[in-house]
């Protein structure tokens, strides 16, 4: 009886830790990824939408700054996600901010000198690899959402479009 009852005993150990090891962490690599390629998406229909935006409007003749603002309109009323929270901001590679709809106390500021709270100036980062790159993902630290008081880890995919030296980004927590 005991051999038994140890035996079935170890077994569930064994599953237990190969659980809590191995495929726990798996499977939570596997969720951040998917929505690393989630974001990824995001930002490049967004790009797309730009893109769309400047040749529609570019070709009717309309001023460059007013197909600006119907760009930055359309991007600031995305919203996606479960509770329609998340958003897209636009930058530019100076890097100043051009749209941030929960920080809008940013639009319009430089932001060399923006630090997250671990002295990382992730703005400078992203437009650095805009540059260099095109596009990428960079690992900061951020708000939640629009919670001004909670700050947490963030990794946000950035994509330029480049006929406006504009860079678009969202992100997740």
């Amino acid at each position: 009886k005991y051999k038994i009852f140890i035996l079935c005993l170890l077994i569930i150990i064994v599953f237990a830790v190969m659980f809590f090891v191995y495929l726990l962490p798996l499977m939570e690599t596997q969720y951040v990824e998917k929505k690393r390629e989630k974001i990824k998406d995001l930002v490049g229909m967004s790009v797309g939408l730009v893109a769309d935006i400047d040749k529609k409007y570019t070709g009717a003749g309309l001023p460059l700054e007013e197909v600006q603002k119907i760009a930055i309109d359309h991007i600031n009323n995305l919203r996606y996600g479960n509770d329609g929270k998340d958003y897209l901001w636009i930058n530019d590679f100076q890097p100043k901010m051009i749209m941030h709809p929960y920080v809008v106390e940013l639009n319009g500021k430089d932001l060399n000198d923006y630090k997250d709270r671990r002295g990382k100036a992730f703005f400078v980062e992203m437009a650095d690899l805009c540059k260099k790159n095109g596009q990428g993902f960079v690992e900061y630290m951020w708000q939640y959402l629009d919670q001004k008081d909670k700050v947490v880890p963030k990794i946000s995919y950035v994509k330029a479009y480049k006929p406006w030296n504009w860079i678009l980004g969202t992100g997740l927590y």
